[in-house]
């Protein structure tokens, strides 16, 4: 009876599997926000100056790094700011990072003296554009990084444009307990399960609308925030469902 029910679980298995990869082959293509940013917000950006948050895995569907992307559309940004890892991603967990130059722009290190942007480092900016892969889960530091780009936008009145991309994990999968903010740490900054199980767009609309940012401060902390939403993607989708090549974030992810 054992054996009879293993094999009628593969067989299940395997035709889950088949009918999931024909309803892959007919989706459209995942599009996610540094796809469409210049399509969508070039006007806006175009005579501003731009602060970038991002490192090496901050590519578009083609490739393309956000950099080039903005140079391509003759927008140069004035600063970029890196998170843990570095630009490159290859610093290892925990490791001091430095500033650095990239592309000829100023590259400051947001794990380095400063995990937060300091209102020195942010003068003369009109708009902070984000754009980070996050893995999808509350201890990985990019969210922590955001957090403090966002929180440190607000009080020096700068609009953020936050870049989506799909939780590698999907988004139907929540579990793990939620952070008690006693506990509040770099590898732990908001009030949401282990696995939260939402993109990265989605997790910054909701430290600005629940107003995390105010940070137990009695002033409510908002930033102007504008998300450019991916397209086309389902929440049941893991990364392998989307068609985007995986880039490296860090040295072991």
């Amino acid at each position: 009876m054992k054996k009879i029910f293993t094999i009628l679980l593969f067989i299940i298995n395997i035709s889950t599997l088949s009918s999931k990869v024909v309803s892959q082959e007919t989706l459209p293509k995942v599009r996610i926000g540094s796809d469409r940013l210049i399509e969508l917000m070039k006007d806006d950006i175009v005579n501003k100056n731009i602060g970038l948050l991002c490192n090496n895995a901050s590519r578009d569907s083609k490739g393309r790094h956000i950099v080039e992307i903005l140079l391509n559309s003759y927008i140069t940004p004035i600063k970029i700011f890196t998170p843990e890892h570095g630009f490159s991603t290859n610093y290892r967990a925990g490791e001091f990072v430095y500033d650095d130059s990239i592309y000829n722009i100023q590259a400051i290190s947001l794990y380095g003296k400063h995990r937060k942007p300091t209102p020195q480092m942010l003068k003369g900016i009109d708009i902070v554009i984000i754009d980070l892969q996050d893995i999808g889960i509350r201890s990985y530091t990019y969210i922590s990084t955001v957090y403090y780009m966002m929180q440190s936008c607000a009080e020096n009145n700068i609009k953020v444009i936050l870049l989506d991309r799909p939780n590698p994990l999907g988004g139907v999968i929540i579990d793990g307990n939620v952070l008690d903010l006693k506990m509040k740490s770099f590898v732990g900054i908001i009030p949401i399960p282990y696995i939260y199980g939402c993109t990265i767009g989605e997790l910054a609309l909701m430290i600005n609308n629940e107003s995390w940012l105010s940070d137990m401060r009695n002033v409510d902390i908002k930033c102007e925030l504008e998300v450019i939403q991916l397209e086309n993607w389902e929440r049941w989708m893991h990364w392998e469902d989307t068609g985007l090549q995986w880039l490296p974030t860090s040295p072991n992810i």
